[in-house]
This record gives structure tokens, sequence and C-alpha cells, in this order.
């Protein structure tokens, strides 16, 4: 590998192998929690492992924030031992646009934002099978605005809203970064009209960018990919409304790249090198952009070694940390925050 001087960083982290839990209906939550609960008493939902309910002093289930649809509702939990107003993370889950829920631990990695100070707002959005690209991103949007309108209410930082996705809901954290002056992609009818749809910051967990033709890049890899190219096309066309080209004019609308420009917010993105539903290519070309548009020092990048789509890499607490020092360092959270403290690490960036 070329190491590049000054670079966007890309730290090599420690390996994991993806793990799913089995799938079983999830009960309501209380409206309070009033001490953690153990991950034994956490039940499955849909596949996804538990949902991590620890350092949450309060929680705010089902908050309807936009008038569109039955989907656009948040759970807002407020962090346990830590300062008033607090910043925020809007947890936007993963499952190609077709699948997934706020509730479920998809958002875990998100849910880790509570000890170290930060709200976490995680929000359901319309679905391809409910609706097509702009929607869910108009969804993202109406959320940041719901949060600002109501700042106060719930002591959040209006000026600290963090985007943070995985996979689709990556390409929604980014997309959200690099639109907030496309006005065509916002729709304010869904509520909140006078706030805008800015975000501080941008974390993209192995984001989907260009929609490529992922099964054949992961094929040249050297990496099954987890779905055929038949299947690829079906969760891109359901998402774009229409039939899948890489090169129509769709599917770049869905391309944070698009709209990228020189007052994007920070971004951390991470990855894993094996990963085997969006190639690793993807995450470093948005790196790349970004590190030539906004500067290197505004980008981090990090690569899992073995890391595949997910798993307990994403969620181990050294690895955490990097993303909530990068937070630090770029939106100014206090330093009380950084609980768990390490090394600052070189951001050295590589290229293949």
């Amino acid at each position: 590998m070329q190491i590049k001087k000054c670079a966007l960083a890309a730290f090599i982290l420690a390996t994991s192998i993806f793990a799913t839990a089995c799938a079983a209906d999830m009960p309501r939550v209380a409206s309070v929690l009033e001490a953690p609960v153990s991950a034994a008493q956490l039940p499955t939902r849909n596949g996804f492992a538990n949902l991590y309910y620890e350092n949450v002093q309060q929680r705010y289930g089902d908050l309807i924030y936009a008038h569109g649809s039955d989907a656009q509702k948040m759970d807002l939990y407020l962090p346990a031992h830590a300062k008033k107003p607090y910043p925020v993370v809007l947890a936007i889950h993963g499952g190609a646009w077709a699948t997934g829920d706020k509730a479920t631990g998809e958002v875990n990695p998100e849910m880790q934002a509570l000890k170290y100070g930060f709200a976490v707002a995680s929000i359901n959005y319309r679905l391809s099978s409910e609706a097509s690209f702009p929607a869910p991103l108009q969804d993202c949007k109406a959320a940041v605005r719901f949060l600002k309108a109501h700042a106060k209410k719930y002591k959040l930082e209006d000026d600290k809203i963090v985007a943070w996705g995985d996979s689709a809901g990556g390409n929604l954290a980014a997309l959200l970064g690099t639109t907030a002056r496309v006005k065509n992609l916002e729709d304010k009818t869904l509520g909140s009209p006078k706030e805008n749809c800015s975000v501080a910051a941008v974390v993209a967990f192995f984001p989907a960018v260009s929609l490529s033709n992922y099964p054949e890049i992961l094929r040249q890899n050297g990496i099954k990919s987890r779905f055929s190219v038949e299947e690829s096309e079906m969760y891109a066309s359901q998402y774009i409304g229409g039939k899948y080209d890489p090169q129509s004019p769709k599917v770049k609308a869905v391309n944070p790249l698009t709209y990228l420009t020189n007052d994007a917010p920070p971004f951390f993105i991470i990855n894993g090198d094996k990963d085997d539903i969006v190639p690793v290519q993807e995450s470093k070309a948005l790196a790349d952009a970004l590190a030539n548009t906004i500067g290197p020092k505004n980008v981090a990048y990090y690569v899992i070694r073995g890391g595949s789509h997910g798993g307990p890499a994403f969620e181990n607490s050294s690895n955490l940390a990097k993303v909530f020092e990068f937070l630090h360092d770029q939106i100014g959270t206090p330093d009380e925050m950084l609980k768990t403290k390490t090394n600052k690490s070189k951001r050295e960036g590589t290229t293949a």
C-alpha cells in the first residue's frame, strides 16, 4: 500500500465476523427507563441483535416528526449523567431501503453515543415499498428539522446534530451531509418548515454510494456477494423508482457525490475490507472526494481488516471511540464526554 501524507484518515482496526440473532417480536419499551436493561432481558427482532438501552435517562417513543406517513416516527433517547443541552445523533437504520426498523440492534453503534453524552434520535422512514427516492431522504430532512424545532423542549443542541447511518442508512446520512442546500430534495410540507436541515457532521458506516454493479465489483475483489445481481438490481430499482441502469440520472440522483460542495460538514467513514454487500471501493471513493473538496482534516476514513457488512467490530468500544474523538475535534463536544480515553491514532491515508 502507498501511504499518503496529510491525507484522509485510514486506520486498520481489529477483525470481526458478522453475526446475526434469531428473530422474534419485540415488546414495546417503557417510556421512562430508570435503570439500564441487562443484555439477557433484551429480545431480538427481525433478525437483528438486541437494542442497546444502557445509559438512558429517558425515552420518548414513537414521536411523530412528520405528517405524511405512519412510518415517520422516531424514538428519542436522552442520556443519563450528562450535561444539558445534549448534542444529538440522528440514527438512520439500513436495510437496502426496503427493510429495517428504528428499534433493532442495527442502530447499536449509534446508541453507544448515549454514554458520551449525546441524545439519540432513532428514526423510521418511508421504505421503498411505500415510496421511492427522494421520499426517504425527505423524511430524514424532516426529522432534522423536527429536532431543531423541539430542541428547547428536549434540551438538545440544535447546531450539533450528527447524521449517522449504516449501509442504506449510511447513504441517507451522507446525502443529508451533501444536500442541505438542494431545495428540490426537501419537502417542508412534512413539518417544521421554519427550520433548516443542515447537520453538523456525518458518520457513515459502510455506506452505499454509487449504486454500481456491486456483485460484479465484489467478484473482482475476490469476494462472493451476499446478493445476486438480480437481487442487487431489484433493491436499487425499488429505491430509485425505476429500471436500474448504473448510468441513469436516477442512479446519479441518489449518489451523495453528485451534490458535493466545499461547505459539506465533516465526515467519518468506516467499512470492512471483506464487506460482501457494499464494496470497499465505495467508502474510499467517498472519502477521497470529500478530502479533495472539504480538506483532509475534515474527513476520517477507517478500514476494519477482515470486517464484513457490520458486526461486533463496528460496536467495539475502542473502535467507536475513534468516532467520538473525531466528533469532539470537529464539532466541539465537551472533553468529559470522552469517557473511554485512547491515544489518538495517526490518521494516515492508504490506497490499494
